[in-house]
C-alpha cells in the first residue's frame, strides 16, 4: 500500500496544474501539482487554509466558493477564474464521488478477466490485479514493487524490452504502445505461454504510467490448430474421395473384366491368373476404403480382442412398406438369370458397358443413360422399367434427383444405387437412412445380380 501512495503522490506532484482536498470545513487538507512550483507556491505555507483564505473571497456568490459549497453539498462542480491573467477551469467532485468512482475503478480492475498489470516510469509494478495472479501465479503482496520485467518477461526476451522502454522515456517513440500484440510471457513457475498483450500510457500527466492488459491464449491457439488440422483433413478426404472415386471405377472394370473372363470357363493356368488379378484388384479396393478412413483421422489397429466380459447391441432402421430387400453382397455364386428391364445411367463410360454386358449375359434388358437427364428422356419412351440402377454422383440430374422424378411417375419403381465415392459424399447426396439399397463399386457382376434380383 505504501509503494501504491508513493506513487500516487509522485502522479500528483507531476500533475500539470494544481490539485488540492479538503474537509467539511473547506480547509485545505493537501495540495499537489507541478504549478506550485511555477507559481512560487509551497504546499506547507497553504495547506491549513480554508477556500475563501486562500483565494481571498468572503462572498459564498464568487463562484470559487460557490462550487466548493456545492461540492460539500454532494455535487460536481466547476468553475473558472483568471490565473496570471489567462482563464482558467476548476474541477472540483465531492468527496463521495471520488470515493465511488475510485471504488467503481478498482471493482472493475479486480473483476476483469484480463491480467491487469500498471507500472510507473521505471518498470516497477505498482497494480496487480487477481486475473494477472491467477494467470501469473504470484500474490499480488509480492510483486507491488518489484520490477516488471523480471517476473512476467521470459529471460530471453528481458534485454529487448527494457531497451525498447528506455527509448520511449528518452524520445517517446514506440512501435507496441497501443498495439495489439502476441509474444510469449512466463509465469513464476518458470513455464511460458503464449500471450495477448495490449500496454497503453495511463493519461495522468507528469510521469508516466503505463496499464499492459495480457490475455492468456493457449486455449485460443488450441482450438487454431484443431481448426486447422480439421480443414487439412477436410482438404484430404476430398481429394481422397475424388481419387477413391476413379480408383473404385478403374477398380470395377479390372473386377468385373476377371470375372466375364472366368465365364468363358478357361483351364487351370489361365483361371488361376485370372483370380489372382481379382484378388489383386479386392486387396487395393481394401486400401482405398483405409485412405479414407485415414482422411478422417480414424485409427486402423486391428487387434485379436476377447469379446467374452461384453454385451452389444446393434440398432437398425426399421424397413418401410416399399424398402428394397437388401441381399447379402459377400456370396459369389451365380444368380438366376433374369428377364426383367432395368434402367442404368452411369457417366463412366466403361464402367457403364461392363454392368450393362454383365446384366445383359444374365438375361435382363438394359437401357443405358450416359447421365440423369438421359435416364429420363429415355423412360418417357419405354412402357416398362423394373428396375433403376443408378451412379449416385452425375452431372446434372444426380441419382436420388433422377430417382424422385422417375418415381413420380412410376411409383413402384424399384431403386438399387451405386457409388465410387466416400460414404459421406453418398450421404450428401441425399442416399441416407436405410431407405434405399446400395451397392458400393467396386464390386462382381454376380454381387450386382443378387442385388437386383427380383
Amino acid at each position: 500500500m505504501a509503494v501504491v501512495e508513493d506513487s500516487l503522490r509522485i502522479l500528483l506532484g507531476s500533475f500539470p496544474g494544481i490539485v488540492w482536498t479538503t474537509d467539511d470545513d473547506l480547509r485545505l487538507t493537501a495540495l499537489f501539482g507541478a504549478d506550485l512550483e511555477r507559481l512560487g507556491v509551497r504546499a506547507e505555507d497553504i495547506v491549513g487554509k480554508t477556500i475563501p483564505e486562500y483565494f481571498r473571497v468572503e462572498d459564498d456568490d464568487h463562484p470559487v466558493a460557490a462550487a466548493h459549497l456545492r461540492a460539500l453539498a454532494g455535487e460536481s462542480a466547476t468553475y473558472e477564474q483568471l490565473v496570471e491573467r489567462q482563464p482558467r477551469r476548476g474541477w472540483i467532485e465531492p468527496q463521495k464521488a471520488v470515493r465511488e468512482s475510485e471504488a467503481l475503478t478498482r471493482a472493475v480492475v479486480e473483476a476483469a478477466l484480463d491480467a491487469v498489470v500498471i507500472i510507473n516510469s521505471v518498470g516497477r509494478v505498482i497494480e496487480f490485479n487477481p486475473a494477472a495472479e491467477e494467470t501469473f501465479g504470484y500474490a499480488r503482496n509480492d510483486v507491488i514493487g518489484r520490477e516488471m520485467v523480471d517476473l512476467i518477461i521470459p529471460p530471453a526476451l528481458r534485454d529487448a524490452h527494457r531497451a525498447g522502454f528506455d527509448r520511449y522515456l528518452r524520445t517517446g517513440e514506440s512501435k507496441i504502445l497501443g498495439k495489439r500484440l502476441e509474444l510469449s510471457a512466463v509465469r513464476a513457475d518458470g513455464s511460458e505461454f503464449p500471450a495477448e498483450l495490449t500496454i497503453t500510457r495511463v493519461p495522468l500527466g507528469g510521469e508516466p504510467v503505463f496499464a499492459g492488459y495480457i490475455r492468456d491464449v493457449t486455449e485460443q491457439h488450441t482450438l487454431e490448430e484443431q481448426l486447422r488440422q480439421s480443414q487439412k483433413m477436410e482438404a484430404i478426404g476430398s481429394l481422397a474421395g475424388g481419387i477413391a472415386h476413379d480408383f473404385n471405377n478403374i477398380l470395377m472394370i479390372i473386377r468385373s473384366c476377371s470375372a466375364l473372363a472366368l465365364r468363358k470357363e478357361p483351364d487351370d493356368d489361365v483361371r488361376r491368373n485370372i483370380a489372382q488379378i481379382d484378388g489383386a484388384a479386392e486387396r487395393a479396393a481394401s486400401l482405398t476404403h483405409q485412405l479414407l478412413a485415414f482422411s478422417r483421422q480414424q485409427l486402423l489397429r486391428p487387434e485379436v480382442t476377447d469379446v467374452n466380459d461384453t454385451t452389444f447391441k446393434l440398432y437398425f432402421p426399421s424397413a418401410g412398406a416399399q424398402t428394397p430387400a437388401l441381399q447379402d453382397a459377400q456370396a459369389l455364386a451365380p444368380a438366376a438369370r433374369g428377364t426383367e428391364t432395368i434402367l442404368l445411367a452411369e457417366d463412366e463410360e466403361q464402367v457403364r458397358e461392363l454392368i450393362a454386358r454383365s446384366l445383359r449375359l444374365d438375361g435382363y434388358t438394359v437401357l443405358e443413360a450416359r447421365n440423369g437427364l438421359e435416364a429420363v428422356e429415355l423412360a418417357r419412351d419405354q412402357e416398362t422399367i423394373d428396375l433403376l440402377l443408378t451412379d449416385v454422383v452425375m452431372p446434372g440430374l444426380n441419382g436420388r434427383e433422377l430417382w424422385e422424378r422417375l418415381s413420380a411417375e412410376r411409383p413402384s419403381l424399384r431403386v438399387l444405387f451405386t457409388s465410387g465415392y466416400p460414404a459421406d459424399t453418398v450421404l450428401r447426396h441425399g442416399i441416407a437412412e436405410g431407405r434405399v439399397a446400395y451397392i458400393e463399386k467396386p464390386y462382381l457382376p454376380s454381387e450386382l445380380a443378387r442385388f437386383a434380383k427380383f
